[in-house]
């Protein structure tokens, strides 16, 4: 009788040892899949942000809704902070470099409606630099590993969740390298400077050049040169009119 209880005693145990581990087990499973849940979601807002036109209202609510629960809700809110500030940075860069404004420049349109002195464009052409070398430094300080610990820092979170955390946020790659981005705002400051020294230039030569029927018409050779010489440091303006056809003198 003695021995048949210790047996009972003993299934009893392993019994609820078997459930207890199947219940573990079953949260690991859950939290594993959370997890992965977390992955995917953070890569769909990546790809969204990557596209040419932002979808400023699916990208928000991407980012105010949540696809996990319990200690990783805590992690997937701090991930998505992030987000919603980088995403805050890449709509303020892309109102400049998505600006059409600036291939407008040039336009025989705005030659003509902003001459002699060209204010308008030479202040567009000042205040578009000043937000560019601002946008550097923003994501210069943004993609810091300072910046990017400080919101798992501040939301003190289990350290179990420090690596994923740092796997989500890596995953933001909008700017790429800040070196290379920097290189690419140079490139554009130097377009802008370029434009900058085309309207100084026919600030100064007014008068002696008029668009008719959208062709330059210069007072002689040495002008008509100087002018096609400034040209062709603009990138843009060299892709569309190759062959200058359209100066003359």
């Amino acid at each position: 009788m003695k021995n048949k209880v210790v047996k009972v005693i003993l299934w009893s145990v392993l019994i609820i040892f078997i459930l207890f581990c199947v219940f573990i087990g079953s949260l690991v499973v859950k939290d594993l899949k959370q997890e992965d849940d977390l992955r995917d979601n953070i890569k769909e807002i990546n790809d969204m942000f990557s596209q040419d036109d932002l979808d400023v209202d699916k990208i928000n609510k991407s980012l105010k809704s949540y696809v996990t629960t319990g200690e990783n809700l805590m992690l997937e809110k701090v991930v998505k902070k992030y987000y919603s500030d980088a995403f805050e940075l890449v709509l303020d860069t892309n109102d400049v470099l998505r600006d059409k404004r600036i291939t407008n420049l040039l336009s025989n349109e705005n030659i003509l409606n902003d001459a002699p002195d060209f204010t308008y464009s030479k202040k567009y052409i000042e205040n578009t630099i000043n937000i560019l070398n601002e946008s550097v430094e923003k994501v210069k300080d943004f993609q810091t590993e300072e910046n990017i610990i400080s919101y798992y820092k501040d939301a003190k979170i289990d350290s179990y969740y420090k690596d994923l955390y740092i796997e989500l946020t890596s995953m933001f790659n909008y700017f790429g390298d800040s070196k290379d981005y920097e290189n690419d705002i140079d490139k554009l400051i130097s377009q802008l400077e370029a434009i900058n020294d085309i309207l100084d230039f026919l600030k100064e030569n007014y008068g002696r050049w008029t668009i008719v029927d959208g062709s330059y018409y210069f007072e002689n050779e040495d002008l008509l040169m100087k002018f096609k010489e400034l040209l062709s440091k603009v990138d843009y303006y060299n892709e569309e009119e190759k062959n200058y056809e359209s100066i003359k003198y």
